[in-house]
């Protein structure tokens, strides 16, 4: 950007910043220190949505998709109640944090968290999800 001022180019001014939007949409995918999920004594934290509590998850499995060859997982949280009152502790983040990348969406009454970008297996994140619950159950 400062080269495209200091030559007072438009169209190299106009690129640099679409290249930094896309950058900066994708950064949760770049930054490493904040793991994306984490289960806790407290309920289940997710980048970008904040903390559900495990008494508002009814039902927890993946889902897993194929794009060609390429394995797609999802993990479906069947959640008791609405989203709003799910969360022990909301982090959305604010408007910065909403135009980057988000791995959960959330329809009807299940919270669809996308596990591809998390450089991870799949089958421990269920398990550990599973076992917090079973935990509750006891």
């Amino acid at each position: 950007m400062s080269v495209a001022i200091g030559r007072g180019d438009v169209a190299f001014g106009i690129i640099s910043l679409l290249l930094f939007a896309v950058a900066y949409h994708f950064w949760p995918f770049v930054q490493r220190n904040h793991p994306a999920v984490v289960a806790s004594s407290a309920g289940l934290m997710i980048t970008g949505l904040g903390t559900v509590a495990w008494d508002a998850i009814v039902n927890v499995s993946n889902v897993d998709k194929a794009v060609r060859t390429i394995r797609n997982t999802e993990l479906h949280l069947t959640l008791a109640r609405p989203l709003d009152k799910a969360l022990v502790e909301e982090d959305m983040g604010g408007l910065k944090r909403r135009l980057m990348v988000q791995i959960w969406r959330y329809k009807k009454d299940t919270l669809v968290i996308r596990l591809e970008p998390l450089d991870t297996a799949p089958e421990p994140i269920l398990e550990a999800v599973q076992a917090f619950l079973n935990q509750r159950a006891a």
